[in-house]
């Protein structure tokens, strides 16, 4: 039986013959009940190579990616060491962006995701059993986000449509390392967990004191 032969539907798998009507049906915990039954593997290995996806015939060298995107950020930051707070004054955003084909969508787009950093740096975390609502998993609200500064680097890209790149999970990547960086720095020991809350960050603060 062929891959193209099969058909997988809430949580069923159909058979088709050459006439395209349902020849075999079952769930996949059936499946899954009979493959333990012959004593045959549940979990299967495979391998995704991207570098045929993109090849030069004139050049034979071959890419993984039609287009690669690349940011840095900086972080300014004031850190209370007597309450373990830590407040974002600023962030640098700068974006190679290729050409920016909408420059209004673009910058809300990091805007965006500087607020996502945010809430991964320093705010968000579920802990199983305890969090229950937004009442313990504490989101960045509009005053929790800093003044952003964008840099968009636009020098074209061949490889790419109209040659413009996007930012999307590029722009939310940068955020929280500079952030940390930044309180590394104020404190003299770098946080090796997420998020930084005041509580990590006095216990960061006595340990490098002590």
């Amino acid at each position: 039986m062929l891959p193209d032969e099969l058909q997988l539907e809430e949580g069923r798998v159909t058979s088709t013959n050459g006439n395209g009507a349902s020849a075999l049906s079952e769930t996949l915990a059936e499946g899954a009940q009979a493959r333990q039954s012959a004593r045959q593997p549940l979990r299967f290995d495979g391998v995704f190579d991207t570098t045929s996806l993109i090849y030069d015939a004139e050049t034979g060298v071959e890419r993984p990616y039609a287009v690669y995107v690349t940011a840095t950020h900086l972080a300014e930051v004031e850190v209370d060491m007597e309450k373990g707070n830590v407040r974002e004054i600023r962030i640098v955003a700068a974006h190679d962006v290729g050409w920016a084909v909408y420059p209004l969508g673009l910058k809300g787009q990091i805007d965006g995701a500087v607020a996502m950093g945010v809430g991964l740096a320093l705010k968000e975390e579920y802990i199983p059993g305890e969090t229950i609502g937004f009442k313990q998993y504490r989101m960045p609200t509009a005053r929790d986000v800093p003044e952003v500064v964008m840099l968009l680097v636009e020098t074209g890209d061949p490889s790419a449509g109209l040659g413009a790149k996007g930012v999307a999970e590029c722009a939310t990547v940068a955020v929280a390392p500079a952030i940390i960086n930044a309180v590394a720095d104020a404190i003299g020991t770098h946080p090796t967990a997420l998020p930084v809350t005041p509580a990590r960050l006095m216990s960061l603060i006595g340990r490098a004191a002590g």
